[in-house]
């Protein structure tokens, strides 16, 4: 193809993306391309490598999502990157991490987890990290109003075992967890009753893959952590009713 009918193809697929709402995410570095890429419509992209470009794209008011790859290589950029917040200043509120140049099998211990942890080391608190962990990319892909995004209805158990998690975690996974098994009917029977709802609870086929068994083991968040939930499940129930009564 050559490269007028490639500049023509991505056009049309920009102008597309941008006409049906869809955030573009962009690929391209360069300081001089700073300004091409605010101006086109790209409103986010991981090819921040160091402070100097990461603030130009902030100030244009591009999201950045640092990347955590291999640390011996040049996709492990978040650690240089990240000193547009630590040393020049900058507002993290539009700032997120990823993964970079990961295999499937490596997310398990390099995830965004171990990314987020990356960003403590070099100079973020623990509350700014776990929110450029989960709060900042939900809401930069427009997910934090879901139910199930990192929105206002979460609960201050599950905040409160994340942060213990950055803080005080080892390399092992933690479990954070209701160890009290409850089945998917028990819940929407309770959610039917305390929501005063009228909606009928309609039984279907189970999935193959689906889990029969929903108890997570929080021994390691017990012994390493200190935590375990505190708020019952009626009551996390009944107080997320109240929120999203309260804004829908």
């Amino acid at each position: 193809m050559s490269t007028d009918l490639k500049y023509l193809a991505f056009t049309a697929i920009l102008a597309a993306s941008l006409e049906r709402g869809r955030p573009v995410s962009g690929h391209v570095y360069g300081r001089e391309f700073v300004a091409a890429y605010a101006a086109s419509g790209v409103t986010d992209t991981h090819e921040a490598i160091d402070r100097e470009i990461a603030d130009e794209m902030l100030e244009a008011g591009i999201w950045l999502f640092l990347r955590g790859g291999p640390p011996t290589t040049p996709w492990h950029s978040l650690p240089q990157a990240i000193k547009t917040v630590t040393e020049l200043g900058a507002s993290h509120k539009r700032v997120a991490v990823c993964t970079d140049d990961r295999d499937a099998h490596d997310l398990m211990l390099f995830g965004l987890d171990w990314v987020t942890r990356e960003a403590i080391k070099a100079g973020m608190t623990p509350q700014q990290a776990w929110a450029m962990g989960s709060l900042h990319g939900a809401t930069r892909f427009g997910m934090d109003g879901e139910i199930g995004g990192m929105g206002g209805g979460r609960r201050a158990d599950l905040v409160r075992g994340v942060l213990a998690a950055l803080e005080r975690g080892d390399e092992m996974p933690v479990n954070l967890g209701n160890p009290t098994e409850v089945t998917v009917l028990q819940l929407a029977e309770i959610i039917v009753k305390l929501a005063n709802s009228k909606s009928e609870i309609v039984h279907r086929e189970l999935p193959v893959d689906d889990p029969k068994q929903r108890r997570p083991d929080i021994t390691h968040a017990r012994t390493l952590l200190g935590w375990e939930p505190e708020v019952p499940l009626e009551e996390g129930l009944s107080r997320t009713l109240e929120y999203f009564r309260s804004v829908v």
